[in-house]
């Protein structure tokens, strides 16, 4: 498949669902086959590691009580999970190293497969613990760590852990395809949005991202100003004093509706402009995202996510079945992005 050539080209790839049931998994593991056979077939050398920031790899979902695709891992991959569930990993392997810190189902465990098996994954709970697992891995000359994300947990593709993304949505999101598409349409444009260009790299590099509270003011000679909110929750409150700096403003924390709403009621909207961390600080809906930007606001991320392709699942658990071809046609068609069902690849 083309995408697997442009997977190549990153170090880190995240692979997200727009909801459960989605395909994720079996994206995931159409990767993993893919690279393997290609390293059977092409005499290639490629090392892969994989994790979770969730729980990926249980034979039945715990939510929907549905069979799920376990993870398969070949002789070679690397993997990181956490004690409990290495303990009832179907495959031998050699460990790598454990952690210090645990998890609720214990301290994390980096192997490497010596005989193919299957293995729930389940690995670092925080984004920051996740980028620091994936800078361990490249003492094993890793080529590409491959994280999967949880439900409702899109910091796993935060451009802080990796290059690249893959997102899965499907008749899980909704039977009606027009609402499928435009639900799916709204995380696109938020993975587009368009980057910053800070007036100094210095302030894009040394501080910007070392901030992660608060809501600070950028003045046209490019520097950012605290403006002593002290959660953008309370913004309201202090809404007096938004503008005495400029109209430009870095928010490092989460995008919601509320912020959103303030921000648009505002006079000086039409020259209002918001800087996000990236695309998965957004917690809003499209309604207010839209009304923002109807207003006259606009919005640049300070780093943007590569987004290779999108997987679907026409078929839902609820009993829903879509189209593939017809699917696949629409949302390439209205979203201008390679769009594949992994099941018609087989």
């Amino acid at each position: 498949m083309p995408f697997i050539d442009e997977i190549l080209k990153y170090r880190t790839l995240a692979i997200i669902g727009m909801e459960k049931n989605t395909g994720k998994t079996e994206c995931f593991n159409y990767i993993l086959d893919q690279i393997h056979q290609r390293n059977k077939t092409q005499n290639s050398s490629i090392q892969l590691a994989v994790t979770s920031i969730g729980i990926d790899g249980e034979r039945i979902d715990q939510v929907t009580q549905t069979d799920k695709p376990e993870i398969r891992l070949e002789k070679g991959t690397i993997f990181v999970t956490s004690e409990s569930f290495y303990r009832s990993k179907r495959l031998t392997s050699q460990i790598l190293d454990l952690s210090d810190r645990k998890t609720t189902m214990g301290r994390l465990v980096m192997a490497q497969v010596e005989h193919p098996g299957e293995v729930i994954l389940s690995g670092p709970n925080t984004t920051q613990w996740l980028s620091e697992m994936v800078e361990a891995l490249e003492q094993y000359k890793v080529d590409l760590t491959i994280v999967d994300g949880a439900l409702s947990r899109k910091s796993s593709a935060s451009p802080a852990v990796a290059d690249a993304l893959i997102l899965t949505t499907g008749a899980a999101v909704s039977p009606y395809m027009p609402e499928l598409v435009q639900k799916t349409k709204f995380i696109l444009n938020l993975i587009h949005l368009p980057v910053y260009k800070p007036n100094t790299e210095r302030l894009l590099k040394q501080y910007l991202n070392s901030i992660e509270t608060g809501l600070y003011a950028i003045t046209d000679e490019g520097k950012a100003v605290d403006l002593q909110i002290p959660s953008t929750l309370l913004i309201e409150k202090y809404k007096e004093r938004l503008y005495e700096h400029g109209t430009t403003f870095y928010i490092p924390g989460v995008i919601t509706d509320q912020i959103l709403k303030i921000f648009t009621l505002q006079k000086e909207i039409k020259n209002t402009r918001l800087i996000v961390r990236d695309f998965t600080r957004f917690f809003c809906t499209p309604f207010y995202f839209y009304e923002f930007i109807k207003s006259g606001g606009k919005v640049a991320l300070l780093h943007q996510t590569r987004l290779i392709a999108l997987c679907v699942n026409p078929t839902s658990p609820a009993g829903y079945n879509l189209d593939s071809r017809t699917l696949c046609e629409t949302l390439e068609k209205e979203l201008q992005v390679p769009v594949y069902d992994i099941k018609q690849q087989n």
